[in-house]
């Protein structure tokens, strides 16, 4: 009877951080960057994909299926890439239906490079773009993109 008790309250705990997935830290935002940005330098698509929500939607009405292709393109044109990122600030929110939000502003640098030849995709020497994303928790309790905004380069390089 002694160890029930201590048994059901640990049980109640693992339960509640399962479904909850555990307070929220902003640090689990930045491992999701350095998560995409690893699949980025090994060029795997469905790294930096699982990190994309199938719901997403961004300002300019591109939704997860072109997500893919731009990735899918990009990954197939140039022979290397490389990404980084600094300055991010996370506020951390609820929606209207009490889902978990981050909104991220995050300067992003990135880079290809075809037939030798490097080519600035987002940023400038020494310089970060900012953007805005906003990742939504899931279920599973993985932190998932739903938009970014401030990316306008979609064709004004010619990669995309």
């Amino acid at each position: 009877m002694r160890y029930v008790i201590p048994a059901v309250i640990l049980g109640v705990l693992l339960i509640y951080f399962i479904f909850t997935g555990g307070d929220d830290d902003p640090s689990e935002i930045e491992a999701v960057f350095n998560e995409i940005i690893e699949s980025v330098r090994e060029k795997d698509e469905d790294g930096v994909l699982e990190h994309f929500s199938i719901h997403y939607q961004d300002e300019q009405g591109y939704n997860y299926l072109v997500i893919k292709k731009i990735v899918g393109d990009v990954f197939s044109k140039f022979d290397s890439l490389d990404a980084s990122f600094g300055n991010i600030s996370v506020s951390l929110s609820e929606d209207e239906n009490e889902d978990k939000l981050a909104y991220t502003k995050v300067g992003v640098k990135a880079e290809g490079v075809r037939g030798g030849i490097p080519e600035t995709l987002l940023g400038s020497d020494g310089s970060f773009d900012d953007i805005m994303v906003t990742l939504k928790k899931s279920t599973l309790g993985g932190w998932k993109i739903i938009e970014i905004e401030g990316v306008n380069k979609y064709g004004e390089t010619g990669v995309y």
